[in-house]
């Protein structure tokens, strides 16, 4: 270390040079674990593409292969309500397997409709029968 006014070396524990005596700035003070890691980490989350060298970027996530199934069109359509959901929640990322699930949600709803409006008929004119 060096003394910045006169150029001699100096200590590095040194508080003045010995030479000319003009103050030193002081050593770093040994920092304890916590302000090493705030020191290291220093704007590493505010901007999103600054990663340490040892830690390259994550590769985009692959994409999974759709592949529409005959289950989740058999769910679709003996649970409707839930099958509707599934095609609010796959629309964008599955959206074959969506499409599928909802049409048989559709045609559950509508088949359920047909036959508990067709079992009303009955059970009204049953007794009218008699």
């Amino acid at each position: 270390m060096f003394c910045p006014k006169c150029g001699s070396e100096v200590g590095a524990n040194d508080a003045f040079c010995r030479n000319c005596g003009a103050p030193l700035a002081p050593a770093e003070q040994k920092k304890n674990w916590s302000d090493r890691i705030d020191d290291a980490l220093d704007g590493f989350f505010s901007s999103g593409d600054r990663r340490p060298p040892e830690y390259p970027a994550p590769a985009k996530p692959v994409k999974q292969e759709e592949k529409p199934s005959g289950w989740w069109g058999a769910l679709g359509f003996f649970a409707p309500t839930v099958g509707l959901v599934l095609y609010l929640v796959w629309n964008e990322e599955f959206p074959k397997r969506a499409k599928k699930i909802g049409k048989c949600a559709i045609a559950g709803f509508v088949v359920s409709l047909v036959v508990t409006l067709a079992l009303c008929l009955l059970t009204a004119l049953i007794p009218l029968m008699l």
